[in-house]
């Protein structure tokens, strides 16, 4: 038996219906309400959809090309301020009359010799140290012909606080020279599973000027400690938000992360998808990152239809502007040989699967729902 939507408007106005099934009228009545909101709610449909109303791709942040996170390379021999270093001064040929000292170098970059005085030290590497401070103990007049050996003991790390996001939230120790946002997630363990694309970075400094990386200042000043450096001022913390996707797209999410600097990787909060009408299992379903979401992909996480002849769906999406809900119509048909029929699905959409003139008919003559379509096709 085959009907079409005809066929079956002659059948439920037929004498033998309206005599022997009561309930025909109020079917008949259903119809055009139906039919009448229809025509009401449809302002647009899947083929026609305005640029400001279509869905954006969702950007999985683990699937990010981070690189660009990471600062200006540095030189790890450098001497840096705080770091500490062994000096090793002889006279002679005498071993006995080495002297070995450990020397903390200051914020300003010198470090103080016993007798001799401060000696710049940051900003060079181990080599230049050695030969400034043979030429320091010449000009002192305490060795003529002193052998000198300086050695990195221990660098200043920088303390920087990773939260949220991160497989291993806590303190991360780093180096001075390479405290960046890159180095900060990689040493937290890289971004969790429910991480966002914002991250806020908050970090002692001045309120205008984006604290630089101390060792890089150095290098640039040939060895001289520079004038105004835009290290921490008393209280003031300054706070910056960073959307992941525009900074691998720009390249410029090399910030640097002073000592005490706080990091913040937001999680994931996408509206979930509600998914309403003639499903088998009709109700809320995540948005998953990295997979678009489609009307006919969001149906079969609900389980599919129950009328295989349903063939109209509704989309409901919220505007950015906070106006009325958008209501777009979509042709479940045609949807599923048509790309832009079957519609990008953006998080907190509605999707509601509609009566047609068939459903309304099977639904009122109480037949079973799972597989009406397959035994009696309307099309």
């Amino acid at each position: 038996m085959s009907l079409d939507k005809k066929g079956i408007w002659r059948l439920m106005s037929s004498r033998y219906i309206v005599s022997k099934a009561p309930w025909t009228s109020s079917v008949v009545l259903g119809v055009i309400l139906f039919g009448a909101a229809g025509c009401a709610q449809h302002r647009y449909s899947a083929r026609s959809l305005p640029c400001e109303l279509q869905a954006a791709p969702i950007v999985n942040p683990l699937t990010l090309e981070l690189s660009s996170l990471s600062g200006p390379a540095v030189d790890s021999e450098l001497i840096a301020p705080g770091d500490v270093v062994e000096v090793s001064i002889a006279g002679g040929m005498n071993t006995e009359e080495v002297i070995k000292l450990s020397l903390r170098v200051e914020d300003n970059g010198t470090a103080v010799l016993p007798q001799i005085g401060p000696i710049h030290l940051a900003g060079i590497n181990s080599g230049e140290a050695e030969r400034n401070i043979a030429a320091a103990c010449v000009q002192s007049g305490i060795y003529r012909q002193p052998q000198v050996s300086v050695t990195e003991k221990r660098q200043r790390m920088n303390r920087v606080t990773v939260a949220g996001a991160v497989e291993e939230p806590g303190v991360q120790e780093l180096p001075r020279s390479s405290s960046y946002l890159l180095e900060a997630l990689v040493a937290a363990g890289g971004l969790a599973e429910d991480a966002g694309t914002m991250v806020e970075i908050r970090r002692p400094g001045n309120d205008h000027l984006s604290p630089a990386n101390p060792v890089m200042q150095l290098a640039s000043a040939g060895g001289q400690t520079p004038g105004a450096s835009p290290t921490a001022q008393g209280n003031i913390v300054q706070c910056v938000r960073l959307d992941l996707t525009e900074a691998v797209s720009q390249s410029s999410g090399g910030e640097y992360l002073p000592d005490g600097s706080v990091v913040t990787v937001q999680k994931r909060q996408l509206p979930p998808i509600q998914v309403l009408g003639l499903v088998h299992k009709p109700g809320e379903y995540d948005y998953p990152v990295g997979r678009p979401v489609r009307v006919l992909g969001a149906i079969a996480m609900a389980g599919g239809m129950t009328y295989n002849i349903a063939d109209r769906a509704l989309v409901i999406r919220t505007r950015e502007d906070g106006s009325e809900p958008a209501v777009i119509k979509v042709n479940l048909q045609r949807a599923k040989s048509d790309g832009q029929e079957n519609m990008l699905l953006a998080p907190g959409d509605i999707v509601s699967v509609e009566h047609n003139l068939a459903t309304l008919f099977f639904e009122a003559m109480g037949l079973a729902r799972v597989g009406v379509g397959a035994s009696v096709p309307l099309y």
